[in-house]
């Protein structure tokens, strides 16, 4: 029949529930939390046909620290809750019960939210229904899946908590590597006799991690307990004829709700304030300490007080705030994705005038890796496009940076909107052959960064068509998209360039579509083709592709059975074919293995005939949760510069202007390309006028991971999770020919610091419950190619090493009841992981398994 109440009897259940934050890592015997207990008074105030009208009424409440049993943290509710509020706590509430089952409840409208919540996370526990199996209920939590068990006289609810409908998430991410994870768990076990609860115990626990270092995270453990103490004789039920008419009679005032809980009304609250805020971090921002993790962690925390402040605000500050830390609060603005933060920065930002440039291209990047894109943005950068822009540095990156935007939405399911199908149209007509080659290829790496399959033909036509910039430019696009996107057209486009079956190509662009097969989906007679071809290209081009075959084969990717089956015929695995000479190289690694992600770096390098480098691309990719993110790729290419040495150009190279760039891409994302020198004259320039410092690729500050998330906890208090990710970087290269020493000298210098916060934090009353956990940690990864070419085979020095970095873990925790007590706990760790050199070429293979050296690891 189901759970009831007897009519003239009150029931007197005690109940004590409480919330508390826990600690990701390790276990300590105090958490921040808030517990309750009270006495709960239940009777029938009117029934029909099986259906009851239960009146709930508590006494004797107190609240209480979880984490400190002492007289100054027991608390009655009008330190809680003030004098006015907590005589709420005694008012009756009304809900109506049938078999088991809660169908909606009934309150004072004047009574305030939070408490009405605490009375709805005691009501929920009489969500007992018998049955067997699945179903949806409500709770507190809104309609959520539970599954139901029976044996005698007791009864198992599970609440599968991530079906809950009542709550709220921010924007997904748009790569899973990035994202976060939520287990959760609500158990709830009743004992029913005679139809009558007698005890009722629940759980419920919630962990919230990040991806890409499951140890960074937050969790919270809710526990409600009911037990039956006393029956006494009750009051005589009103005889009304509907429940409507029962509640006018007794309980004037009183309006239905449902039993999911209701978010507070927003009030004005006290934020720290942005300009006192600037004023702390200012010394961390300046531009020495980009790459460090106190510079990271400030951003971290202006980017929280940021995203409370109005726009005249920001406005103000960004007015007043020195040139030295400027572009450092452009990023933490940028970050903010804030309609305040948004229009402040437009603003501030003239893109007019050419003397903040730089501070342009940060705003850019800014908006780039957006964590939270908004139509709105796209619309302005689409406007600022069609104004003027007196750096034509600053519209490609506007163009390139529109391409981002519009993926991201697109990944959203925002394609359909009007904005985001006009800034498609523009990209592809600026992407249309009858521009001019720099035109195209701008457009190009923003169609590249929409990641959208419509792009897949407009990069295998620009692939064939040329030129060697635009071509490789467009086989990078299609390198982006799994193999299902590689279709029968594209491959066989990616054969006719390899081959040059209609026209010569530069061998950047046919390695690159070598690539494009090889890692494609082949077929044998593909893979066959191409070793049989070695015997005809340049030596160091043969020795790329061996090389580039044989990692495949080393680290076992996909495609290995394929080619292993090809080199079972002698006529293509043979000493001609594979013995070649060259100093090209391939060579992929492992740079890090842990629970749930793995990181690996490849280094591929291709020389000219003359010894000059002619392309090194350095990329790193991680992986975790079935997913892949490009965090970094250097690429730096140079071109025409055999002269200088009296050397021959390659094959479909003789006319090629004297050049040298860096390409570089950032968590999947394709930035604007640098261009060290273009033309002969321009080299002679800066070689007189070199000062010896790299390149800056990419530098500043940006949002990673940014992940809030609201979870009602059956005991009626919201746990509110915020997660960020904040990476500090400088990425910068050089290339250096020296004409007296015959020698080339690359380098690739990657600084960085990342620092991951979680936090979670309840509020109840007066009563803040606040827990942070912090991971951070700087590292440096230094790569440097020299070439001697005073003869052939030239000699070559390859060296990437990633010095000794700190590792620190920071947990946090808090109460502070306003106007009475506070309690904080605090623990930390750090240690450093050892320096590494790691192998760049296959016959140094056994280093591959790099150990990291923990010299210290202690809490403290």
């Amino acid at each position: 029949m189901g759970p009831r109440f007897q009519t003239h009897h009150v029931y007197v259940y005690k109940y004590v529930a409480s919330a508390e934050t826990l600690y990701v890592r390790g276990s300590s015997g105090q958490n921040a939390g808030v517990g309750m207990t009270t006495r709960a008074h239940l009777s029938v105030a009117w029934e029909r046909n099986g259906e009851q009208l239960v009146r709930l009424q508590l006494f004797g409440t107190r609240f209480q620290s979880t984490a400190e049993q002492k007289p100054e943290t027991r608390n009655k509710p009008s330190a809680m809750f003030g004098s006015s509020s907590s005589k709420a706590l005694q008012q009756p509430i009304f809900f109506l019960w049938r078999r088991g089952k809660v169908d909606g409840i009934y309150v004072n409208n004047e009574e305030p939210f939070e408490i009405v919540n605490l009375k709805r996370g005691l009501i929920s526990l009489f969500q007992l229904q018998p049955i067997v199996g699945e179903t949806i209920e409500s709770d507190i939590a809104g309609e959520c899946k539970v599954t139901y068990r029976m044996k005698r006289n007791r009864v198992r609810k599970l609440r599968d908590v991530k079906s809950c409908t009542n709550r709220e998430t921010a924007f997904p991410a748009t790569n899973k590597v990035l994202g976060t994870e939520w287990h959760g768990t609500g158990i709830i076990a009743a004992t029913v006799e005679q139809d009558l609860i007698k005890l009722v115990a629940a759980e419920e626990q919630h962990n919230i991690t990040v991806n890409i270092q499951t140890t960074a995270g937050t969790r919270v453990l809710s526990r409600q307990r009911m037990k039956l103490m006393d029956s006494t004789p009750g009051p005589e039920p009103t005889q009304e004829f509907s429940v409507d008419r029962a509640i006018a009679a007794i309980a004037p005032g009183y309006t239905a709700r449902f039993l999911g809980a209701e978010k507070s009304p927003s009030h004005s609250k006290m934020h720290r304030s942005a300009r006192l805020m600037v004023q702390s971090v200012r010394k961390r921002m300046e531009p020495d300490n980009l790459g460090k993790s106190a510079s990271t962690r400030s951003f971290i925390s202006l980017l929280r007080v940021l995203r409370h402040s109005s726009q005249k605000d920001m406005l103000k500050l960004l007015q007043k705030e020195p040139e030295k830390t400027l572009l450092q609060l452009i990023d933490v603005m940028s970050a903010a994705q804030t309609d305040a933060s948004r229009l402040a920065l437009l603003s501030f930002l003239d893109f007019s005038k050419a003397n903040k440039a730089e501070a342009y291209e940060r705003f850019l990047y800014g908006c780039a890796f957006a964590t939270r894109p908004s139509p709105e943005l796209l619309q302005n950068l689409m406007d600022r496009l069609d104004g003027q822009i007196a750096s034509a540095e600053t519209r490609q990156t506007v163009i390139i940076v529109i391409g981002a935007l519009m993926g991201k939405l697109c990944q959203a399911g925002q394609c359909q909107l009007p904005v985001v199908r006009e800034a498609w149209k523009r990209l592809l007509a600026g992407s249309d052959t009858n521009n001019s080659d720099t035109e195209i290829q701008t457009h190009l790496l923003a169609l590249k960064n929409t990641f959208l399959p419509e792009t897949v033909h407009i990069f295998t036509k620009h692939a064939e068509l040329g030129p060697g910039a635009t071509s490789a430019i467009a086989i990078s696009g299609l390198q982006g998209f799994p193999s299902e996107f590689i279709t029968h057209e594209v491959n066989s486009a990616m054969n006719r360039i390899y081959h040059q079956s209609n026209q010569i190509y530069e061998k950047t662009v046919r390695v690159a579509a070598a690539e494009r097969i090889l890692t494609g989906n082949p077929s044998e007679a593909e893979v066959r083709n191409i070793l049989l071809s070695l015997h005809s290209l340049t030596p160091e081009m043969a020795k790329f592709i061996l090389a580039r075959v044989e990692d495949l084969l080393r680290v076992g990717h996909p495609n290995s059975n394929i080619i292993q089956e090809v080199l079972k015929d002698h006529r293509v695995h043979n000493y001609e074919q594979f013995a070649r000479s060259g100093s090209s190289s391939s060579f992929s690694g492992f740079m890090s293995k842990m629970e749930g992600v793995t990181s690996t770096y490849n280094l591929n390098i291709l020389y000219s005939g003359s010894g000059i480098l002619r392309k090194s691309n350095m990329d790193i990719f991680i992986f975790s949760h079935g997913s892949s993110l490009h965090a970094t790729q250097v690429s730096i290419e140079a071109q025409g510069l055999e002269g200088l040495i009296a050397g021959t150009p390659d094959e479909g190279e003789e006319d090629l202007e004297t050049m040298a760039s860096m390409s570089p891409i950032l968590f999947d994302l394709q930035l604007r390309p640098i261009t060290f020198f273009n033309g002969y004259a321009d080299l002679v320039t800066k070689m007189w006028s070199a000062t010896g410092e790299p390149t800056s690729a990419v530098k500043g500050s940006i949002l990673l991971i940014d992940h809030s998330q609201l979870i009602w906890l059956q005991f009626g208090v919201p746990f509110g999770v915020n997660l960020l990710g904040a990476l500090s970087i400088d990425i910068s290269g050089s290339m250096d020919v020296s004409l007296w020493d015959r020698q080339s000298k690359t380098i690739v210098c990657n600084k960085g610091a990342v620092v991951l916060s979680s936090v979670g934090s309840m509020v109840l009353g007066r009563l803040k419950v606040h827990s942070e956990h912090i991971l951070s940690t700087e590292a440096r990864l230094d790569f440097t190619t020299t070439v001697q070419f005073t003869s052939y085979p030239f000699l070559v020095c390859m060296q990437m090493e990633k010095d000794t970095f700190p590792f620190r873990e920071e947990q946090q925790q808090s109460e502070r009841l306003e106007g009475g007590y506070s309690w904080n706990a605090r623990r930390a760790r750090e240690f450093n992981i050892t320096g590494s050199e790691f192998p760049l070429h296959q016959d140094n293979s056994m280093m591959c398994n790099i150990m990291y050296d923990v010299e210290e690891e202690n809490w403290y």
